[in-house]
């Protein structure tokens, strides 16, 4: 799983998801998204995508209709390369 974004150890990311639910979401189709800056760097961006390898203190939240997560990682939502 190298090629993915991941979070640092010892970061809180059930507090940060519970954070998310106080953001604005985009509507992605089915699901919804949520982006936000931590305040503080989080994690690192996988290789599978743009700036790959660098940190990171923003996290993204995707949930569906009924606000069930799907996933959360570090890094702005993106295409992979």
């Amino acid at each position: 799983y190298e090629s993915r974004s991941k979070f640092d150890s010892g970061t809180d990311i059930k507090g940060l998801i519970r954070q998310s639910t106080q953001r604005s979401m985009v509507s992605s189709g089915e699901n919804f998204v949520r982006t936000f800056d931590a305040g503080k760097e989080i994690g690192t961006i996988g290789r599978a995508y743009e700036n790959a390898g660098s940190r990171t203190s923003i996290v993204t939240v995707v949930t569906d209709k009924f606000n069930n997560l799907i996933t959360a990682h570090p890094g702005l939502p993106g295409k992979v390369k």
